[in-house]
C-alpha cells in the first residue's frame, strides 16, 4: 500500500495573510490622508487669520496717514475677527510721523502680523491755530 498524503492547505492560509496585509495597507493610507486633511485645515484657517490681520494693519495705516496728525498709542480688540491691534508711535521729524502697528490674536496673545507706517503730518505756521 502506498501512504498517500494530501495537501489539506488549499490557500485559506495565504489568502487571510494577504488579506491582512491589504487591509493593514489601507488603514495605513488612510491614516496618512486623514492627517494631511486636518494639516491642511489648520493651515487654511491660520492663513485667515493671518489675512484678516493684514487687511485690518492695512487699514489702521491708512487711516493714520488720511488724518495728517502724529499717532497716539492705541490698543483696540476686535471680537468678530479675535483680533487686537496696537499702534505704537515712533520717532516723529518735522512734517513726518511714523507709527508701528500690530496685530495679535486676542485669544493666544501671539503676534501674527507687523508693519511700520510713516506719512505726513499738517505743520502749523506761527500765528495759525
Amino acid at each position: 500500500m502506498k501512504n498517500i498524503t494530501h495537501n489539506t492547505d488549499s490557500g485559506t492560509r495565504t489568502f487571510l495573510i494577504e488579506f491582512s496585509v491589504a487591509v493593514l495597507t489601507f488603514v495605513l493610507c488612510s491614516v496618512l490622508c486623514l492627517g494631511a486633511f486636518a494639516s491642511s485645515y489648520w493651515l487654511s484657517s491660520g492663513t485667515a487669520k493671518l489675512d484678516q490681520a493684514v487687511l485690518l494693519a492695512e487699514e489702521k495705516a491708512e487711516t493714520l496717514k488720511v488724518s495728517h496728525e502724529p499717532a497716539a498709542n492705541l490698543s483696540e480688540t476686535f471680537a468678530e475677527t479675535g483680533l487686537r491691534i496696537t499702534v505704537t508711535p515712533a520717532e516723529t521729524k518735522t512734517g513726518l510721523a511714523s507709527a508701528r502697528i500690530q496685530v495679535f490674536d486676542a485669544e493666544t496673545g501671539r503676534r501674527i502680523h507687523e508693519i511700520t507706517a510713516a506719512w505726513q503730518i499738517a505743520i502749523m505756521e506761527e500765528g495759525e491755530s
